[in-house]
């Protein structure tokens, strides 16, 4: 973690031979699964991270351009977005063919805000300019550094599939995860609720794959569970449900109490 911190908010500098890149790496990101992760082009074909923020900064002093890029992965495919200030106003161009796709549309949106303040204020309208940009170094997806950091995290975060895991593996995960949960909700339930409104979660349904799990979070005291085992006994002697067919039910209705 300690190489992580030398490069997130940290400044990198990166040179070609028209431009001076300067990045500021908000989030460094990571590279998705091998069936999803996608390459720049060739030659050089950079992976390309998921959920990725960098702030990069280029051009001359007279007219220094500051964005904000960041790269989400959306159905398996890289959405590259460029946010930009103009004029104290936001903008935003999006693209979902390639990271130079989208620095030349932010190029052409540029450009085409200056062309009408231009024309407003001069009353003529001046020559588009022909600029291009290399997505790649507005991305910053070339430093081999970040990339070896993030594959460092990759290592570190995969996790076993769950179908390859024991029994008790399972178990153990979907508990931890149902823990995870819980205490996400008291958090969101203490911001919009009142504390005397007594919020509470009483159970969690997910599956993993074709695996159901229901996770019942309420305390029962063991009043209740006598009056629920007395109310199921009263059921099956007035509907004739025989032991085995309860079973069968309680497997599949986990609101019912099991033996």
């Amino acid at each position: 973690m300690s190489k992580i911190s030398n490069y997130t908010n940290s400044t990198i500098v990166a040179k070609t031979s028209s431009n001076i890149f300067t990045y500021d790496i908000i989030q460094i990101g990571i590279y998705p699964n091998k069936n999803v992760l996608v390459y720049t082009a060739k030659p050089n074909q950079y992976r390309v991270p998921h959920n990725y923020i960098v702030k990069t900064t280029f051009g001359s002093k007279q007219s220094q351009k500051i964005i904000t890029c960041s790269i989400q992965y959306q159905d398996k495919t890289p959405e590259f977005k460029i946010e930009f200030i103009y004029n104290n106003n936001t903008e935003i161009v999006i693209s979902n063919k390639s990271a130079s796709n989208a620095a030349n549309l932010y190029i052409l949106q540029y450009h085409e805000l200056a062309s009408i303040e231009i024309e407003q204020k001069t009353g003529q309208k001046p020559i588009p300019k022909k600029t291009k940009l290399n997505g790649v170094y507005v991305f910053e997806l070339q430093l081999e550094q970040i990339n070896k950091i993030r594959d460092q995290q990759s290592t570190t975060k995969r996790r076993k599939p769950f179908e390859d895991l024991g029994n008790s593996m399972q178990l153990k995960r979907s508990k931890y995860f149902g823990n995870q949960l819980l205490n996400l909700f008291e958090q969101q339930a203490s911001q919009a609720f009142n504390n005397d409104d007594n919020v509470s979660l009483e159970g969690l349904i997910f599956s993993v794959g074709a695996q159901r799990f229901h996770i019942n979070y309420e305390e029962l005291n063991s009043k209740n569970i006598e009056l629920q085992k007395q109310a199921v006994v009263k059921a099956m002697d007035i509907g004739g449900i025989s032991r085995n067919t309860y079973r069968l039910l309680a497997a599949i209705g986990h609101d019912l109490p099991r033996e």
